[in-house]
């Protein structure tokens, strides 16, 4: 039997938890005990390729491609000050390539981080922006793709213990999320309402400039993220008390 495990903000993986009563005996259960951080880590890493596909003991739907409907950022105030907005979001490698390099989880002092670490991450989807970047003013709508590169991720947790009906349950109060990739490359179609020369020269200056950029937007793209996991991480352990999910 291969041994998998679901903990904290693995649950950013997840979509579509039903009601479960019990963990399927296939998940693996830690001790709360001095090695329970080097536990969870590696049955993480043993999990993940396993929840690509629907896992129909959890009622969990196909997490590859995994799909975000619509999501905006505005930024104002600095070198980036654009409104975006993106819709029909497809991530193909959610969980592929992914590896958890990192993680300690401390009930005593109520708090958990988790490092991840993604070889390849692509986005791609339907977009609307204006606004400018740097010294660029950008405007557009249509298709696009993004591509991360080495893209480290680390999530930083606090969590409570809270009784209901009789059991003791984990609810997740903040999650925050950092993201640093190596190299970021992106391409908007239809910039300038289809103009290709200002087209090309805005993807290039774009992707010449990822580093900035990224700079300016990692705080919402961060933001972004923690809310999806701090959702999902307290959508996950809303159905299971403590000793349904820890070996005590």
């Amino acid at each position: 039997m291969k041994v998998l495990f679901l903990f904290g903000c693995l649950a950013i993986f997840i979509a579509g938890i039903s009601g479960s009563k019990d963990l399927p005996e296939t998940f693996k259960r830690c001790k709360l005990d001095d090695n329970i951080s080097s536990c969870l880590k590696d049955a993480i890493n043993d999990a993940l390729p396993k929840l690509i596909t629907d896992y129909k003991e959890l009622g969990l739907q196909q997490l590859e491609p995994f799909h975000i409907p619509k999501f905006t950022f505005e930024s104002s105030g600095g070198p980036v000050n654009m409104k975006q907005e993106f819709t029909n979001l497809v991530m193909p490698d959610f969980i592929s390539n992914t590896v958890v390099t990192d993680l300690k989880f401390d009930l005593k002092n109520h708090e958990a981080m988790l490092d991840i670490y993604k070889e390849e991450m692509h986005m791609e989807g339907d977009y609307e922006i204006t606004g400018r970047v740097l010294v660029l003013p950008v405007q557009g709508k249509g298709k696009f793709k993004v591509k991360y590169t080495g893209l480290s991720l680390r999530f930083n947790m606090k969590f409570e213990e809270v009784m209901k009906d009789g059991e003791m349950y984990l609810h997740y109060t903040s999650v925050e999320t950092f993201m640093k990739p190596k190299k970021m490359e992106m391409h908007f179609e239809n910039l300038f309402n289809g103009d290709k020369a200002l087209g090309d020269s805005t993807n290039q200056f774009l992707n010449e400039n990822w580093k900035d950029i990224f700079t300016e937007l990692e705080p919402d793209y961060s933001k972004f993220f923690s809310g999806i996991c701090l959702k999902l991480v307290n959508k996950f352990y809303g159905q299971f008390p403590i000793n349904k999910v820890y070996i005590p």
